[in-house]
């Protein structure tokens, strides 16, 4: 099975990408700035710094996305074009501001965008812009990465190519496991999730867990 891989370069810029690759058999890895780290942090990340990180695990990643400025379409474009100058094909980002046309020339230009400005919307306003923005891509030969974007009820009416979002790790977290039953998907929760999840129980939704190949 393959297992695809989202790394921050906010979090990692200390990580050995080499060893990491070798461990990684069938999926790929995709590298993000961490643009929305710092910007809720405070944090400052640059563009040099960003590029030298892209620069030193060239080999390592399958796809790379620009930093980008959040809510600010010029100046986002501005760094893809540096890091573009530099030889790094990184994916640009659609963020707040920028046109319909904007986003149909990155398509046309680079086939998978990522797209930002869906944190913090409503649960409808985020589906319908992540499905709308999807079908767009698609329909000009391309996909999109949906930013931040980790709600099954966003998810599975988009589609989009791929998506991340901090609530994966709710598993490790709270116990909390997220799988698809036919038509609708389940949550379920694990009591006791501050122990170790092998020793705590499972209650709740076994009968519809039971019909996938997994042991609860």
């Amino acid at each position: 099975m393959a297992v695809n891989l989202l790394l921050s370069y906010a979090f990692h810029e200390s990580t050995d990408l080499a060893k990491l690759r070798r461990g990684l058999v069938c999926g790929q890895l995709l590298l993000d700035s961490g643009a929305f780290t710092a910007h809720t942090t405070g944090r400052t990340i640059t563009l040099d710094a960003y590029a030298k990180f892209l620069e030193r695990w060239r080999g390592c990643w399958d796809h790379a996305i620009t930093l980008d400025v959040i809510g600010d379409p010029r100046k986002t474009a501005a760094h893809t074009r540096k890091l573009h100058e530099r030889g790094l094909p990184v994916m640009p980002v659609f963020t707040r501001g920028d046109s319909v046309t904007e986003f149909d020339a990155m398509v046309r230009d680079a086939g998978y965008v990522a797209v930002g400005g869906t944190v913090g919307l409503g649960t409808k306003p985020q589906r319908e812009r992540v499905t709308m923005l999807q079908r767009r891509a698609q329909d000009l030969g391309g996909g999109i990465h949906a930013l931040g974007v980790g709600a099954i009820s966003t998810l599975r009416p988009a589609r989009p190519y791929s998506a991340d979002a901090s609530s994966v790790s709710g598993a490790f977290r709270f116990g909390t496991v997220v799988y698809f039953d036919r038509l609708r998907d389940d949550r379920h929760r694990v009591p006791g999730y501050r122990r170790r999840l092998d020793q705590a129980p499972v209650h709740g939704g076994l009968g519809s867990a039971r019909r996938h190949p997994v042991t609860p």
